[in-house]
């Protein structure tokens, strides 16, 4: 848990992003694609405490986020000025996560070796 403390800081401070999967300690792997799932989406405003919010997401998530499959994703949007805490799913195809983010109504997929988002629409 330590890791996803220095991750938070770190997103925190660099207005950077990270997936975590709880159950496993690990980061998302370097290739493949991250996408979200629906619903599960949290808004944290810049200037509120990134750590504590994280945490509380957590504590009202551990059920799903605990599953095994399911990473923790922090993200920051520089048009709304705000980090995003969701849940995601790791795929390796493009087109298998594609046809998951149009499914979740998701907007973009996160490409992990080219570090991109890929638009939906």
């Amino acid at each position: 848990m330590s890791n996803l403390l220095s991750l938070t800081r770190n997103a925190e401070t660099n207005k950077t992003g990270f997936s975590y999967n709880l159950n496993t300690g690990d980061e998302a792997p370097s290739h493949g694609y991250m996408v979200s799932m629906e619903g599960h989406e949290t808004k944290v405003d810049e200037g509120q405490d990134l750590v504590q919010q994280t945490k509380i997401y957590i504590m009202f998530n551990a059920d799903t986020l605990y599953d095994g499959e399911v990473y923790l994703g922090c993200w920051w949007d520089p048009e709304t000025r705000a980090w995003y805490l969701d849940m995601s799913l790791h795929f390796e195809t493009k087109e298998e996560a594609m046809a998951y983010g149009l499914r979740e109504n998701q907007r973009s997929i996160w490409d992990l070796e080219n570090d991109e988002s890929i638009n939906l629409s």
